[in-house]
């Protein structure tokens, strides 16, 4: 509830969950934060978990993509079936990777897609040119990420025993 009332309409809150972003415009980004179990566990069958409801679908297209910002996507679990170390599809993932596509193509600017689930420093390059980034995980460890948006350049920087990465970008 503190992030709704601090983010507005920005931010969706239903029965699957909530989905939302944020606005940095002195830095011209928004990151916008998906959710990859936006269905529901049934007490058998995991999968009807990790999926993108309809819903919040025409929301990424028609609210969260409706930016002059660059955009990064972040969720939990990555949005590609192949991604390393993930191990579960999420449902729908092509629907958001596709409105990303058109909002490239419109002359939008995209940066990467960020992930947690795997706790593994994984990279992926999309036909596209796209990028799919995971992070490392351990005992008092993480990863900070800078973005250059003027370089298109985006570093990691690795806490405890994270490596560093630098990885280029190209909207």
């Amino acid at each position: 509830q503190p992030l709704k009332a601090h983010n507005g309409d920005a931010m969706v809150t239903d029965e699957d969950g909530s989905y939302y972003y944020i606005d940095f415009p002195q830095k011209g980004v928004r990151a916008v934060m998906l959710n990859t179990s936006n269905g529901t566990y049934d007490g058998t069958d995991y999968s009807k978990l990790f999926t993108i409801s309809d819903k919040q679908v025409e929301w990424f297209k028609n609210d969260a993509l409706n930016t002059d910002l660059s955009v990064i996507v972040m969720c939990h679990t990555p949005l590609l079936a192949d991604f390393p170390d993930n191990g579960n599809a999420v449902n729908n993932s092509d629907a958001i990777r596709k409105a990303v596509d058109d909002f490239v193509t419109s002359g939008g600017k995209f940066v990467a897609y960020f992930y947690g689930h795997t706790h593994s420093q994984n990279v992926v390059v999309e036909d596209s040119g796209r990028l799919h980034i995971s992070f490392g995980k351990g005992n008092n460890s993480g990863e900070v990420v800078m973005i250059d948006l003027q370089s298109k350049i985006i570093n990691t920087i690795g806490l405890g025993s994270i490596k560093d990465r630098e990885l280029k970008y190209d909207f």
